[in-house]
């Protein structure tokens, strides 16, 4: 009131009727509480020197609902998206935000009102990436709703290495350079012939396990890192041999004034032969060539 006795709160939900007495200045402010916003046209109070009511239009706005269901995606190759459900019907827009690799969210990008996906946002290989989305308008913002972590191709591993175990075995080695990796795809082959597969290992391996090869034979090693169905790139090792096969059937020969031996090569990647000589029966053996 004019007189300074300050703001009254009236009951607005039904008829009231005030009596100020003459000679006063009346102001009047209209806080309407409605659940699903609009345009109120508040009838305010009946003018009795006029003979009329006196109307005031009150347009207000509500906070819009939050979206669900906010869900991250892989986009091929490499990049990353989210959709939500759209909960409002009175949003101006929505604003995207993004955390990668376990840092804080920040902000990508608003868009506008009934969109529900974000278009794909360009990640590139070994990361992980997770989205939060809120509606807003005049009024403010939503609640966020929150996606899981989509991940992209894990970084292929390094410096593989194919080493020889006794007896005639062989495994190999290299080093991981994926930080989000669910395991290894380790695969040999046996003289060059077809690819096998011969473990899927766990996240942060680094060796196979021990493969029995067999005499007279070489092995290559291939390894890859995968999460879930993304796959890096195979490295590949270098051969490892295993212990030749005997020659057979080696047979001493006169031909004066010498002697020689021949044999049987029954070894197929052996580097050469050793040869040496006895004189006389029982007598020591001693290096003649290689």
């Amino acid at each position: 009131l004019a007189s300074g006795t300050g703001w009254k709160t009236l009951n607005v939900t039904s008829y009231v009727q005030e009596e100020w007495g003459g000679d006063k200045v009346v102001s009047f402010r209209l806080l309407p509480n409605y659940a699903n916003g609009g345009t109120w046209p508040g009838q305010l109070f009946y003018d009795h020197e006029a003979g009329a009511y006196v109307y005031l239009a009150i347009t207000y706005t509500t906070l819009p609902a939050a979206p669900s269901g906010c869900t991250s995606h892989y986009v091929a190759t490499n990049n990353a998206k989210c959709t939500w459900n759209d909960n409002s019907n009175n949003e101006t827009g929505f604003r995207i935000e993004k955390a990668i690799d376990g840092a804080g969210f920040s902000f990508w990008k608003n868009v506008g009102a009934n969109v529900k996906d974000s278009g794909t946002y360009t990640l590139g290989a070994n990361h992980r990436i997770k989205f939060q989305v809120r509606a807003y308008n005049a009024a403010g913002s939503s609640g966020w709703s929150i996606s899981g972590y989509t991940y992209t191709t894990p970084a292929a591993p390094t410096g593989i290495t194919a080493h020889y175990d006794a007896t005639d075995k062989s495994h190999c080695t290299w080093s991981d350079q994926s930080a989000y990796e669910s395991g290894f795809d380790v695969d040999y082959r046996i003289n060059g012939g077809s690819w096998v597969n011969y473990q899927t290992t766990g996240a942060n391996a680094q060796t196979s396990s021990i493969y029995t090869v067999g005499a007279n034979k070489y092995i290559e090693w291939r390894v890859r890192s995968y999460r879930g169905s993304l796959y890096s790139s195979f490295i590949y090792s270098g051969i490892v041999y295993t212990t030749p096969s005997p020659p057979s059937g080696c047979t001493a020969h006169y031909s004066a004034p010498n002697a020689y031996a021949t044999w049987a090569d029954n070894s197929a990647y052996e580097t050469g032969f050793r040869v040496e000589y006895s004189y006389n029966s029982g007598g020591s053996w001693e290096l003649l060539e290689n």
